[in-house]
């Protein structure tokens, strides 16, 4: 797997741990499971990882994987109907947008994905401040839940719109099962 032996020294004596996606790797590698090697890592486990009425781990994403499985996720949501593409990503100019997806009637809508332990209402503001793409709705697409004090910034502006992990679960959940099979597995495998 290309890993150095000072990295494995580093693992082994807890000064640092493997990221998920390299633990996934591990444990194909390895033929063991990947959520045994999550607890050992310190990873939080579901404690009922076959249960459908649990949101996505969203938040064990990197920052550049979460907006890549929003870029997946839009793309699966409004399949024959949009086009979603990125808009660059961190170091370019983005307008506020990391997302945009392009309606057959050419409507655009913009997503910003926010992948945050705490994401208030002062952030909130501020990506509503940071936000200059031109689009019909906008939206911020967040791997943890909500507060009531964020989704209160939001609920003054007719087009500004929060989903968090668990909006995004409910609407992964309305795609086809096919769908739905092909992100888990890209994204969360082992979690099907």
């Amino acid at each position: 797997l290309s890993i150095s032996q000072q990295t494995i020294s580093r693992w082994e004596n807890g000064v640092s741990r493997p990221k998920l996606e390299m633990i996934y790797r591990l444990a194909e590698a390895l033929k063991v499971d990947s959520n045994f090697l999550q607890e050992l890592a310190g990873y939080k486990i579901l404690a009922e990882p076959n249960s459908l009425a649990l949101p996505l781990p969203l938040e064990l994403l990197t920052p550049e994987n979460f907006e890549r499985f929003c870029l997946y996720f839009l793309s699966e949501l409004y399949y024959g109907k949009a086009s979603v593409h990125r808009v660059g990503k961190s170091g370019h100019k983005q307008n506020g947008a990391d997302l945009i997806a392009t309606f057959e009637n050419g409507q655009v809508w913009t997503f910003q994905c926010k992948r945050e332990a705490n994401f208030g209402p002062e952030k909130v503001s501020a990506a509503i401040e940071a936000h200059t793409e031109k689009s019909k709705k906008k939206h911020i697409l967040l791997s943890r839940v909500a507060s009531p004090q964020a989704r209160k910034v939001i609920e003054t502006l007719k087009d500004w719109f929060i989903w968090d992990k668990e909006d995004v679960s409910r609407l992964l959940r309305s795609l086809s099962k096919d769908q739905q099979r092909r992100l888990v597995q890209t994204f969360f495998p082992g979690q099907q």
